[in-house]
């Protein structure tokens, strides 16, 4: 497993229930879920950066890490595409990319999950998390927050020794 964990880092997996884990240089990040009962999306997007912006304040992350979007091929990903709300949540990814520019975090970079689970269900992603740190999170968008810190350092990425191969 990695030995160095991020430091001053925030990892976010953004939506309607953003998820999010503050690191500190251990394998325990702190985390939280903000969301938003606003039925427009403009007010849906205001409501939930000013959320994300004032979750910067409290932190002060030196680094962010948002979650951004693909469309995929899947019947999941065209309905969404269809729909809009593929759409929405990239505009609200560039208003959380916005709010890190604003406060002058200019390390923020955008990652899509195959970048740091491959293919990963949930519930295997959720699994290693437990083993890596034996905590089971509260939701699945902080378990995905988490996640994330964990595959940006490598701890996804397991090598079967040589010596237990037959």
């Amino acid at each position: 497993m990695a030995e160095e964990y991020l430091n001053r880092t925030l990892t976010v997996d953004c939506g309607l229930h953003t998820g999010w884990a503050y690191w500190s240089g251990t394998n325990k990040p702190e985390y939280g879920e903000f969301s938003t009962k606003e039925k427009d999306h403009f007010q849906q997007r205001s409501d939930l950066s000013n959320k994300f912006y004032l979750t910067q304040l409290t932190y002060k992350p030196k680094t962010v890490y948002l979650e951004g979007t693909q469309a995929y091929s899947s019947m999941i990903s065209q309905t969404a595409i269809r729909k809009g709300t593929l759409f929405e949540l990239s505009y609200l990814i560039g208003r959380y990319e916005e709010s890190c520019f604003q406060s002058q975090i200019l390390d923020c970079k955008i990652i899509n999950a195959p970048e740091w689970k491959g293919q990963m269900s949930k519930e295997i992603t959720a699994a290693k998390i437990k083993m890596l740190n034996g905590i089971t999170y509260p939701s699945e968008h902080i378990t995905d927050a988490v996640g994330m810190g964990f595959g940006i350092i490598g701890a996804f990425t397991w090598v079967i020794r040589k010596d237990t191969v037959k």
